[in-house]
């Protein structure tokens, strides 16, 4: 069912843009967007009882300048904070583990208005991304783990601007593509260099990404 209404969302948006028109160049903007999404699950079998709660929060400033035919170009800078805590109980003993990370990233962007009416207008954008993070795990109080890494992203969005007045709009990105490559070297927590890749898709579905954007 989730997939079903990703796949309507797709669709959705792959027609607003075709059958979408331009009204004007937009202007140079500074925005602050903020996305979040948490989550809880719970599982109990016999005396045994698991329970997981996450929560994600991610924020970002970007600052763009106009080109011609709806064209934008800029920068951004991000930060992404993690927490998930799990507690496993078998026979009246608990367990507990708690995970947070943070990370930072920072790029160029491009993004291409494609105007509706008057208020209303959508964009597509692309980012280009290099950061860097670190986690840390704790069980029951005791440090298990610390790890720091780098990573590489790309990150293909979709959204919708509503202009409040002429110089402030509301922004909500509903889809977004997102590739990345991370990089975590030895260390006494960990005795091998380790590589991870993969891609996130994420949709309003999963959680809210909001902004507001400043327009001069």
């Amino acid at each position: 069912m989730i997939r079903l209404f990703k796949l309507i969302t797709i669709l959705i948006l792959l027609v607003m843009y075709t059958t979408a028109y331009c009204q004007g160049i937009p202007r140079n903007y500074i925005s602050a967007n903020v996305s979040f999404d948490a989550g809880k699950n719970t599982n109990s079998q016999n005396s045994n009882k698991s329970s997981s709660t996450s929560f994600n929060l991610y924020t970002n400033i970007n600052w763009a300048v106009a080109l011609k035919n709806n064209w934008m170009i800029g920068f951004t800078v991000g930060n992404a904070l993690n927490t998930q805590n799990d507690e496993n109980t078998n026979n009246n003993m608990t367990i507990s583990v708690r995970s947070t990370s943070s990370s930072y990233s920072f790029g160029p962007l491009a993004r291409k208005y494609f105007w509706i009416n008057g208020s209303w207008s959508m964009f597509s954008e692309g980012q280009l991304l290099a950061g860097f993070g670190n986690s840390i795990i704790k069980q029951d109080g005791l440090l298990l783990s610390k790890l720091s890494d780098k990573q590489f992203e790309v990150e293909l969005n979709a959204g919708i601007n509503f202009s409040l007045n002429n110089s402030w709009r509301l922004e909500l990105v509903p889809v977004s593509l997102r590739y990345i490559y991370k990089q975590t070297p030895k260390n006494e927590y960990n005795d091998v260099l380790r590589t991870e890749s993969r891609f996130y898709f994420n949709s309003f579905l999963n959680g809210l990404n909001l902004g507001v954007v400043y327009t001069y």
